[in-house]
């Protein structure tokens, strides 16, 4: 049996892929309406994708932990948490982890999803009261910082969500 890692290296011929990819991308944001991209989105998954987009250094140098409740999940669980230490990979758990919670975070799926996507704004979802933190000011005030969204968000002719 054989155990180690194995090192993925990338062909000339895949990088040759790489503008064809990126281009056929773009061409499906902009060609798809916002309601198909944002249906039959389910919460654990969307964590999943934000617990790898968190940017570490944009958060105070402590433990931060980020409590997100939907409040339509077709998922198994509504509530995760996300935790963030220096020096160590974010952690996301699907049962409370016993932690005093920085911020709150109170949305739906959908909105969440629009937003990572780019198909929705945080200011717009935050003053059509779709989309609420509570708890730490500075994290509040600084999430567009520290939670990236989706490289494909600003294509030019994206639809918006209504």
């Amino acid at each position: 049996m054989a155990t180690g890692s194995i090192d993925y290296i990338r062909s000339d011929k895949a990088a040759e892929l790489d503008p064809i990819l990126q281009g056929l991308a773009k061409w499906a944001q902009r060609h798809i309406e916002a309601e198909v991209a944002l249906e039959d989105r389910d919460a654990d998954v969307l964590m999943w994708t934000l617990q790898r987009r968190i940017i570490i250094g944009e958060l105070p140098p402590r433990r931060n932990v980020v409590r997100f409740n939907f409040s339509v999940a077709t998922s198994a669980a509504s509530t995760h948490w996300l935790i963030t230490k220096p020096g160590e990979a974010v952690e996301l758990c699907a049962s409370d982890p016993g932690f005093d919670v920085n911020l709150y975070v109170e949305t739906q799926v959908t909105v969440m999803s629009g937003i990572y996507l780019g198909r929705r704004s945080f200011d717009r979802e935050i003053e059509e009261d779709r989309f609420f933190m509570s708890g730490n000011q500075r994290l509040a005030r600084t999430i567009k910082r520290w939670l990236k969204i989706s490289v494909y968000s600003d294509v030019e002719g994206i639809s918006q969500a209504i």
